[in-house]
C-alpha cells in the first residue's frame, strides 16, 4: 500500500475518531464508516499487486497468507490449510475431485475453535468459487457462467481474498481484514476473469 493511502486511511480513521463522539464509536462502527475508502485502497493495492506479480495467482496468494500468519490474524494451521486450498483451487483444471476436498477442509476449519474468522472467510469465498448461477439468459447469467469454468476467476479470487485480508488487517484488524477479504475476492475473482486462463 503507498505511504499516501496508508496516510489517508490514518487521518480519516483519526478524524473520526477525534470527533465530539469519539468515546461512543466502536471498532465496527469505524471500519463501516471507511468501508468506502478500505475498498478503494484494496481494489487499488490488488490491481498493483497483481501487475507487479505478472498475473501469479498462487504467488500472490501464499504472500497474503504469509503477511497474515506475520500479523497474527491467522494460525499456522490456518495457513496451512489456506495453502492447501490454494494449491487445488491453482490445479482443479487438472484434477477430480478437488471442489469436494476444498469443502472437507472448509468443514475442517468450520469445526475447529481456534480457526480465524479472517480464515474461515477466505476459506468461505474459495468454497463458494465456481458454485454461482443465476435463473434465466441474463447477461449476468452468462458472466457468472463464464466465471464458473474460470480457474483464473477462482485462484484470482482466493489471491485477492488473502491480498485484501493482509492489507485490510494492517488497516483495521481482524474485522478490516474480513471485510478486505470479502473486497479482496470479488476484485481478485474479476481480475481474474479478465485476465483469462
Amino acid at each position: 500500500m503507498s505511504t499516501t493511502t496508508k496516510t489517508q486511511n490514518l487521518n480519516f480513521a483519526n478524524t473520526v475518531l477525534n470527533g465530539s463522539n469519539n468515546a461512543n464509536i466502536s471498532e465496527s462502527r469505524l471500519l463501516a464508516i471507511s468501508a468506502g475508502n478500505l475498498r478503494q485502497s484494496i481494489t487499488q493495492e490488488i490491481v498493483n499487486i497483481v501487475t507487479q506479480k505478472k498475473r501469479n495467482f498462487k504467488a500472490i496468494a501464499k504472500e497474503g497468507a504469509s503477511r497474515l500468519l506475520k500479523d497474527g490474524l491467522i494460525t499456522k494451521t490456518d495457513m496451512q490449510n489456506l495453502n492447501q486450498i490454494i494449491t487445488l483451487i491453482a490445479n482443479s483444471q487438472t484434477q477430480k475431485g478437488n471442489t469436494e476436498k476444498i469443502k472437507r477442509i472448509y468443514d475442517s476449519m468450520v469445526l475447529d475453535q481456534k480457526t480465524s474468522s479472517v480464515a474461515l472467510t477466505i476459506a468461505g469465498l474459495s468454497v463458494s468459487s465456481g458454485r454461482i448461477s443465476l435463473p434465466g439468459d441474463s447477461l449476468s447469467n452468462k458472466v457468472v457462467a463464464k466465471m464458473s469454468r474460470s480457474n483464473a476467476a477462482d485462484t484470482g479470487m482466493v489471491a485477492g481474498a488473502l491480498a485484501g485480508a493482509a492489507i485490510g488487517g494492517a488497516i483495521g484488524g481482524f474485522g478490516g481484514a474480513v471485510i478486505g477479504a470479502a473486497i479482496g475476492g470479488i476484485v481478485g475473482g474479476a481480475v481474474g476473469l479478465c485476465t483469462g486462463d
